[in-house]
């Protein structure tokens, strides 16, 4: 969640109503997005109050998040006291490639480790700096933006003194070597720091912007000293997860494998076999993260994915219940937030809009204000599937991808989810048209696919799931 987007944009407002709310879903950890200092008001910045992924202090917190902003770093301790005393775990955001354009010309503690204070910038690289300069050239920004730097140093994703208008220009790259250097130590203190916070994890940013030998040294290092915790890569060329896995990471994003592909359906560019071979080593999907929705994708319910909140029910049912993977709820997906006032239907990143739905969603949950029926509904069926996935069944259990069954393929996915406890049988309709099918598993097919010989049901409305037990 974006605290600054929730309520009052405090702090505050992520009170003990808010956390019962998370909890009673079945999460475990809670995503804190924005907490550390970011660039704000500046010239550079893109929006008001800015990303909060160009970080000018690791090391603080956002005044404005705090009621009282002389006392931010006791407010930001007391909610994550909160969040624990909810039974619930913490992440943040780790943005290990770039900081902000104004990074550490204020800083809270000037003692601690600061990137670039010893760097050579008369040269463009060198393994000891911690930036990329470009001697006797000054920065130029796009559109017209000033701010003073010189020599100019390289953006976060854009070697150049001129970055272009589509660049992450309010960001500046940090210098990262295969092999250890000062910079690699400057950075496990930021991860310490807010280890000894009471964060429990880290969602790591645009991991594959970073060496992998860093990673499996700062992740080794820190649950040495932290165990249990949580390292998330947000890295999306599968054909490099491996590398990742080797690296120490506890999870992956799951965008290119199966996100990808459930919005090709959506969109009517593929049919749900086009899913299955996503699920081809269903057991193995446990190191990955699911999500129908994040910061950087369109809201479920828009034109640009789902279309409607009524559409939603296979594909979540889906990514919850059909393998052993984990899964991410964006703020405000539980009840079904379209976010329509908003560029490309995502909830903006870089300013203090809250859509008048999100306004009405916050207060339902700390307030019990009414919200539409619709909404409601919906959020009780999200409860629902929630529940199902802590069943031991889904949480823990085999899962075998029984889609080849189905007479409609094309629209039909059939899953059957076992542990000792038992087992259940997970149908999944991607159509406009319910349906209420039956299939005969006969002995030879049964024992093949190690079934025992009987009928199996496949009902569901439209858009919908149907999970029976299989006994």
């Amino acid at each position: 969640m974006l605290p600054r987007l929730w309520g009052e944009g405090k702090f505050s407002s992520i009170d003990t109503p808010t956390l019962n709310h998370i909890a009673s879903l079945g999460v475990t950890h809670v995503w804190y997005t924005g907490l550390q200092r970011h660039s704000s008001n500046q010239p550079f910045t893109k929006g008001f109050p800015g990303s909060p992924y160009a970080i000018c202090d690791h090391y603080d917190t956002n005044p404005y998040l705090a009621d009282d902003e002389s006392n931010r770093l006791e407010e930001l301790k007391t909610l994550f006291e909160r969040t624990h005393a909810a039974g619930l775990k913490i992440i943040i955001d780790f943005i290990p490639n770039h900081v902000g354009r104004d990074y550490g010309r204020s800083p809270l503690f000037p003692d601690r480790p600061r990137l670039g204070s010893d760097d050579d910038k008369t040269v463009h690289w060198k393994d000891t700096n911690d930036f990329f300069y470009y001697p006797g050239q000054a920065l130029v920004l796009p559109e017209g933006r000033q701010w003073d730097e010189n020599p100019a140093m390289a953006s976060g994703d854009e070697y150049s003194p001129t970055p272009s208008p589509n660049s992450w220009f309010d960001t500046i790259r940090i210098n990262y070597c295969p092999w250890h250097t000062p910079t690699w130590d400057k950075i496990l203190d930021v991860l310490d720091y807010w280890c000894s916070l009471g964060a429990d994890g880290f969602r790591c940013d645009m991991v594959e912007m970073v060496p992998a030998e860093f990673f499996r040294w700062a992740i080794a290092e820190i649950k040495s000293k932290y165990p249990g915790t949580v390292f998330v890569a947000e890295a999306y060329q599968k054909e490099n997860y491996g590398t990742w896995h080797d690296a120490g990471f506890d999870l992956l994003y799951d965008k290119s494998i199966l996100y990808d592909r459930v919005m090709d359906l959506m969109r009517g560019r593929m049919g749900a076999d086009g899913l299955q071979h996503c699920f081809v080593s269903t057991n193995a999907r446990e190191k990955l993260l699911s999500f129908l929705e994040n910061h950087d994708e369109p809201r479920f319910p828009s034109p640009l994915f789902g279309d409607d909140i009524s559409r939603e029910s296979a594909p979540l049912s889906l990514s919850l219940l059909a393998d052993r993977s984990s899964f991410l709820i964006y703020f405000g997906q539980e009840s079904g937030e379209r976010a329509e006032e908003e560029t490309r239907w995502r909830t903006s990143i870089f300013d203090f809009r809250i859509t008048p739905s999100m306004k009405s969603f916050t207060s339902y949950v700390r307030f019990g204000t009414p919200m539409e029926e619709e909404r409601v509904a919906f959020l009780n069926r999200f409860r629902y599937l929630m529940a199902l996935s802590h069943l031991e069944e889904f949480d823990g259990g085999e899962s075998q991808d029984l889609s080849n069954l189905c007479p409609s393929p094309a629209t039909q996915m059939l899953f059957l989810r076992r542990s000792a406890s038992g087992a259940y049988l997970l149908f999944c309709n991607f159509s406009p048209v319910g349906t209420d099918d039956r299939i005969f598993i006969s002995g030879e097919s049964a024992l093949s696919l190690g079934l025992h010989e009987g009928t199996i049901p496949l009902s569901a409305g439209p858009w919908d799931y149907s999970v029976t037990k299989y006994e």
